[in-house]
């Protein structure tokens, strides 16, 4: 897109945030095409992912759950259980794909820059790019290779069917507890794979707010390629159907 820089140009997305499905709808028309139209799809399953929620706080896996439920009713679905290690190849897991990807093509495209410029952070903050530094292209094109057996072992799978998935596992840290801590010391590795599933096979997600017991919690439905306007259709369903 004009005037936006590329991270990582095989994993960098356009995300679209709004508080109306109709703004999101009308922004996704434009940038898929104007003649881009939700079409009715053949979805007769609904995925949930077991690994996901059992690593996600109580309120999050609760409210996940329930608008499981919720989505299976409003779309007449089958409710079926997978798990992430399902989908991993021995090689490289789908979430190791997604970590070498983003941070071997964020240094090929602004390690130089970071360098040059010897960045500085906050005083209680410190960015550990050693990672970055040690990923080699030998290593960089096998993950860029492995993106494209994930993209179509997804796609393959997301045929007949919609995952959903929380869209992170816990709450976001108060301020208090936030201080003097390291942005390394944030449990990537736990929140890596609830992101991978979209971004690595490059698949559309939208994720809204639901609540559950006063909580506010985020949770996701992703589709395979070309549904985006489909999965907006189902969320203002479901919007209309909790009036």
């Amino acid at each position: 897109m004009k005037g936006c820089v590329s991270r990582s140009r095989f994993l960098d997305t356009v995300g679209v945030i709004s508080a109306s499905p109709d703004v999101l709808e009308n922004v996704m028309q434009v940038l898929l095409s104007h003649s881009a139209k939700s079409e009715d799809k053949n979805i007769n399953r609904l995925i949930v992912l077991d690994d996901l929620l059992s690593v996600s706080t109580a309120q999050i896996r609760e409210s996940t759950l329930q608008t499981t439920e919720q989505l299976a009713s409003l779309l007449s679905l089958k409710i079926e259980h997978f798990s992430i290690e399902m989908l991993d190849e021995k090689n490289m897991s789908l979430s190791e794909t997604l970590k070498i990807l983003l941070c071997g093509e964020t240094w090929e495209s602004i390690g130089v820059w970071i360098e040059e410029n010897n960045l500085v952070y906050g005083k209680n903050t410190r960015v550990d790019f050693s990672y970055m530094k040690s990923i080699d292209n030998k290593l960089l094109n096998a993950a860029r290779l492995q993106q494209q057996v994930y993209a179509d072992k997804l796609n393959g799978l997301l045929e007949n069917s919609l995952v959903c998935i929380p869209t992170v596992p816990m709450f976001p840290r108060e301020r208090s507890q936030a201080q003097d801590k390291k942005v390394n010391a944030f449990n990537y590795d736990m929140l890596r794979p609830f992101i991978a599933l979209s971004s690595v096979a490059k698949l559309p997600q939208v994720t809204f707010p639901v609540q559950f017991d006063g909580f506010p919690c985020g949770v996701s439905i992703i589709g395979a390629k070309d549904t985006d306007l489909f999965l907006l259709d189902i969320v203002k369903k479901l919007a209309l159907a909790k009036r």
